[in-house]
Formats: structure tokens, C-alpha cells, sequence
């Protein structure tokens, strides 16, 4: 668990958290970095893709 504090859900605070939350987490997920292959994320031959 995060030591992050939730709003409450259905205020105003809640959804600009969440929106802030989801694009951090997008961001890291686009990243395009390397250990993202290492991840399981995307995984096989490169062929296959």
C-alpha cells in the first residue's frame, strides 16, 4: 500500500487525485523504457508482434 491519501470519492478532490494518478501511472507505462520488456508486459519474439 502507498502512503498516499485518498479523497473521498465523489468530491471534486477525489476526481482531480485520480486524474493525476492515472496519467502518472500512464506516463510510467509509455514510457518506452527498457525494463518494460522485463516486466511481462510485452513479451515474446518481435516477429510476432
Amino acid at each position: 500500500m502507498t502512503d498516499e491519501k485518498r479523497p473521498q470519492k465523489g468530491t471534486p478532490e477525489y476526481e482531480k487525485w485520480r486524474k493525476e494518478r492515472a496519467k502518472k501511472h500512464a506516463e510510467e507505462l509509455l514510457s518506452g523504457s527498457e525494463d518494460v520488456h522485463q516486466t511481462g508486459l510485452l513479451s515474446g519474439v518481435k516477429d510476432a508482434m
